[in-house]
């Protein structure tokens, strides 16, 4: 598995006591190692491709993306953690997008089997990952936030206004196998 990770994370000590084998790069690395015959079963960019602009248009998330694509074995897995591109409270200085815009650029580079998840309260240290399915979101809602959100909001969460509240989660991870 190759980790791409920015200097605030941690996650090399965290792979180290989970016994679970990683090469860690930072963003920048990226390009260079997709040049060389470097291969993995995963990429996993758990927060981004790294950086310090948290908007970047379509081209350069499409740049990043197939640069990690080069890098994974057929049959392989990327995971990319993103920044909701219409969340104004964005705490996390991580890049930003939509799902449908990230669906449009896997789906370019021959990814299948796309899945996405919404993370709160933050991606750092998310208390629920979760699939972004309406159902699922109404039990994060009544779970996490129960006693901070409105009744009127709650309830939203369990009817036809759940697909659209799932466009508002404040941050994203897709999962997509890599095709041949």
């Amino acid at each position: 598995m190759l980790v791409i990770r920015d200097e605030q994370c941690d996650y090399e000590r965290s792979f180290q006591v989970l016994e679970i084998p990683a090469t860690f790069a930072s963003a920048g690395d990226l390009r260079a190692m997709a040049d060389s015959d470097a291969r993995f079963d995963a990429v996993a960019a758990p927060v981004g491709f790294g950086g310090n602009k948290p908007r970047v248009g379509r081209s350069e998330w499409l740049d990043r993306c197939r640069a990690a694509r080069r890098l994974i074995q057929p049959e392989g897995v990327l995971l990319v953690g993103f920044s909701n591109r219409w969340d104004v409270r964005r705490k996390i200085r991580s890049q930003a997008s939509s799902v449908g815009e990230m669906r449009s650029i896997l789906l370019e580079l021959g990814f299948r089997s796309i899945r996405f998840f919404g993370a709160v309260p933050e991606p750092l240290a998310p208390e629920y990952i979760f699939p972004l399915q309406p159902r699922s979101l109404g039990f994060v809602l009544d779970q996490r936030y129960r006693h901070k959100l409105p009744q009127l909001v709650l309830s939203l969460a369990h009817t036809r206004a759940a697909h659209f509240l799932l466009n508002f989660m404040p941050f994203y991870y897709a999962v997509a196998l890599a095709g041949e």
